[in-house]
Order: structure tokens, then sequence, then C-alpha cells
């Protein structure tokens, strides 16, 4: 196999498709860490997170031989982690009780963030949230987040418009941005 670093997710899959395992293993190295932060944003819990992540590539091992990538592996990964996440939350919500709701907007992967920051994007309707992370956390453009949520390009400017809106007129966000 070439250097990793030179092949395609989608060339990837093809070679973990015809068997060879290692193109499994790159593609686990690739894409863990994102999909744990992911998951870590709507678990709000490292163990549950972690236990999606497994979740997530076993579904991709048995699902490989009719696996058909449309877009991007990312973005696929994002779906079912979100519902496998949500899943496991509610399941665990119903044994423990409520998580607290302010630790799911943004992962505790990499830099942590502020807690004005996280009571900032708690204030957000669930879908808005969701656009603002995936566009500015994770960098995305507007029609992967699209594709990804299955949801009209309009949907995704008007979400962040209005999420962006609100954190405007928020005096603690105008503290960050120096904006009185």
């Amino acid at each position: 196999m070439r250097d990793p670093g030179q092949q395609t997710d989608e060339l990837l899959l093809d070679a973990f498709r015809r068997g060879n395992t290692d193109a499994l293993g790159i593609l686990y190295d690739r894409h863990a860490r994102t999909v744990l932060a992911f998951a870590l944003r709507f678990t709000g819990d490292r163990a549950l997170a972690e236990d999606v992540v497994q979740d997530c590539f076993k579904e991709l091992i048995d699902c490989i031989d009719g696996f058909e990538l449309r877009g991007q592996l990312t973005s696929w990964f994002y779906v079912v982690a979100k519902r496998r996440a949500l899943r496991l939350r509610e399941r665990s919500e119903r044994s423990q009780g409520e998580l607290d709701q302010e630790a799911l907007a943004i992962p505790e992967v990499g830099p942590e963030p502020t807690e004005d920051l996280r009571r900032l994007l708690a204030r957000l309707p669930g879908a808005q949230q969701e656009v603002l992370v995936l566009r500015f956390l994770d960098g995305w453009d507007l029609q992967s987040i699209a594709d990804t949520l299955d949801i009209p390009l309009g949907t995704v400017k008007s979400r962040l418009h209005n999420a962006l809106a609100v954190l405007r007129d928020d005096p603690v966000c105008r503290k960050y941005f120096g904006r009185n």
C-alpha cells in the first residue's frame, strides 16, 4: 500500500472491502478523534463517546460490502455518531438522570472552551448550535453542512444567521469581540 497519507478515504474503503485490514486501521487513525468529538458533543460523557466511536467503526465494518461513499466519510461518521450518541445518551439519562445540557454543545477534545462560551451556545436552539459548531469549530463549508444534515442550503444559512444574531446581542459575546 502506498503512503497512507496519500490514500483517499475512497481508496482505503475499497482496499478494506477487498480484505486489507491495514486500510481500516488507517481510516481509524484518520477519523477516530473527529468521531469522538462528535460523540462528546451529543453525549457529554467521555465513556459513552468512546462507545460511540467503536459503534461507528463497527457499523462501517458491518456494511462495507454494500457501502457507497456519497460525499465525505466525515459526513457519514457525523450522521452515524449523532444517531448512536443520542440513543446512548437517552438510555443513560433514563438510568442516571439528566446530563448537564451545557456540556453538550461543544466537545472536550482540543482546547477547553470557557464556561461563558458553553453558556452562550446553550442559549441557542439545538439546530442552530449544530450548524454553528459544524461551521466555526469544525470548519465545515455550508454545502457540506447542508448535505450532511439533509437540509436545504438556505436553511443552513438561516440557522447560522439567526444563531449569530443571538450571539451578537449577548453582552458576554460582545466582551469577546469588542462590541459595546
